[in-house]
């Protein structure tokens, strides 16, 4: 997942918490090995690059490997790091890349990275596409199939699958008919694929309903919630309910885990702070005028939805003792105008783009 902000420091944190071993740690064109200068050596480099509205400062990806009981645990560790190595090399060749092991999934081992989005001192971002970057995807998992059959990974890439496995990963995924046409003569994936996978992503690595909620505004999701069925609203307004993306189990466990979360930290201090911290936000996004635009109503609904008004209430309450709670409550304020007056715009451009092909009278 890029990011807009160059949050080194954070990331950098984060990945290094939450390592089982310093090991199989990867340094990639770095030459600092300990925190504090592998922090500046990536802040350093990211002053190289042109400031550039809403550009990418770093990448966080996860590398990750399906745990297998007949081979020890270091030997997997060992065989994912080389693995990693392989990826940074077809993936970031010259750029700074840094990352360790984590292994408190049960199933799954993973490798967190941080990846610098420009080269070693280079003023230009480094920019793949999705054509490319599935292409990358694609050739890691098929030398991983091919050099480390003990391993015993299965296939995900299409590019990768049997016949046999294409036709039933066609016929599990429900696609529209337009979406499998396209599928079929292009090998493209669907729009709705791509927000499954993003989304799965968003879950797996969302440790806090904070990381949650940046995690959404950078993919540019929005959470909603109409009774009992949730889902996410992208840019361009589509709306995709967890449940028709076969996301409906992993919500409900993700949700479970960030409630769960929130309760062993959330400790009640007014019983009115709940519906203060909602009408704040409630206020902030609604608009200047008395008229209510779908736009609007979809921006009160996503507030009222459920993890986005606890998220609020508990880190409010998390931070009221120990940070100024007033500098992030503000900075919240301005994504959410931020965010308002981002769709206003847009729906005034759909409407000049109407007037403009309507009837012009002639001269």
């Amino acid at each position: 997942m890029s990011r807009k902000k160059a949050t080194f420091s954070q990331l950098i944190d984060y990945i290094q918490k939450g390592a089982s071993s310093e090991s199989y740690t990867c340094y990639h064109n770095t030459t600092e090995r300990h925190a504090e200068g592998l922090k500046r050596e990536f802040e350093e480099n990211a002053q190289h690059l042109r400031a550039r509205k809403n550009g990418v400062s770093l990448y966080h990806e996860i590398i990750s490997l399906k745990r297998q009981t007949h081979l020890s645990l270091e030997e997997q560790k060992e065989k994912l790091a080389q693995i990693v190595k392989s990826y940074l090399s077809a993936r970031a060749p010259h750029q700074l890349a840094f990352g360790m092991i984590h292994d408190d999934h049960t199933e799954h081992l993973h490798f967190h990275l941080v990846i610098s989005s420009n080269q070693i001192e280079s003023t230009g971002r480094v920019r793949l596409s999705k054509e490319q970057f599935s292409e990358i995807q694609t050739h890691l998992e098929r030398h991983v199939l091919t050099h480390y059959p003990e391993l015993n990974q299965k296939a995900v890439f299409f590019g990768n699958l049997t016949a046999e496995q294409k036709e039933a990963k066609q016929s599990k995924a429900r696609l529209s008919n337009q979406g499998a046409e396209l599928k079929r003569r292009t090998g493209k994936t669907p729009k709705r694929d791509e927000v499954k996978a993003t989304l799965e992503a968003i879950f797996s690595t969302s440790t806090t309903p904070q990381a949650f909620t940046e995690s959404m505004n950078e993919a540019g999701f929005t959470f909603y919630q109409r009774g009992k069925h949730a889902g996410i609203q992208d840019r361009d307004g589509k709306k995709y309910r967890f449940a028709t993306l076969g996301l409906a189990e992993p919500w409900a466990t993700f949700d479970a885990t960030m409630r769960a979360s929130m309760s062993q930290h959330h400790t009640p201090k007014k019983a009115h702070s709940s519906v203060s911290v909602q009408s704040d936000t409630a206020t902030a996004k609604a608009t200047d005028t008395d008229q209510h635009t779908p736009n609007d109503r979809i921006l009160r609904e996503t507030v009222i939805g459920g993890m986005v008004a606890e998220t609020l209430d508990s880190m409010k309450d998390l931070l009221n003792d120990a940070t100024d709670f007033n500098s992030w409550e503000a900075e919240q304020q301005r994504r959410l105008k931020q965010m308002q007056e981002r769709r206003e715009q847009q729906a005034k451009d759909r409407q000049t783009h109407h007037h403009g092909q309507g009837y012009k009278p002639k001269p």
